[in-house]
């Protein structure tokens, strides 16, 4: 075992002492805890968690408004991707469509699928609506004979018109068909 060091000096020892101190007015010995003195304690203890609890929950609203408003931006920012590639497929369609009803692509086409060629000559109809129209020799024409040509010739035009332009509307669309393919 293991024992104090000692120094021996001549007739004495030296090594550690004890005393005894007594206690008095000076000293005074621990007392327990009072009841009020714990109740002050636990009330100050559940003070404090009560406040720290508050203060968490304050900053965990602020992160929370935080990732929302986050997210917001985020958004925001892939809204703004969205519409400008929505701008730029509206600038390649009217980009197409440009190229699509150019005239001499229309030309070209009614010149090698309908076998279409420049006019040698255009004639001009002209409707007149009046009471009583006048013949090439100068005598009035009835308005009956006349509105009745009027409206055969107006109809056979239309039907006419009709059947080009579903025409062209056919060659348009099969051809913007296979170049949007491409």
């Amino acid at each position: 075992m293991a024992l104090t060091a000692r120094v021996s000096r001549g007739d004495r020892e030296v090594g550690a002492t004890l005393r005894v101190l007594r206690g008095g007015k000076g000293r005074s010995t621990p007392r327990r805890p009072t009841a009020r003195s714990a109740e002050k304690c636990r009330r100050l203890f559940v003070g404090a968690s009560v406040f720290l609890l508050c203060l968490t929950a304050i900053g965990m609203g602020r992160v929370a408004l935080t990732v929302k408003a986050t997210e917001a931006a985020v958004a925001a920012c892939s809204l703004t991707a969205d519409i400008e590639a929505e701008r730029i497929a509206i600038e390649q369609l009217e980009a197409d469509r440009s190229a699509l009803v150019a005239p001499p692509r229309i030309q070209g086409l009614a010149e090698s699928s309908m076998k279409m060629g420049a006019a040698s000559q255009v004639d001009y109809l002209e409707l007149v609506d009046t009471a009583a129209a006048v013949g090439d020799d100068g005598t009035e024409v009835e308005q009956a004979d006349r509105s009745d040509r009027a409206e055969a010739v107006a109809g056979v035009l239309a039907g006419i018109m009709r059947m080009t332009a579903g025409e062209a509307q056919v060659l348009l669309v099969g051809d913007a068909g296979l170049t949007s393919s491409r």
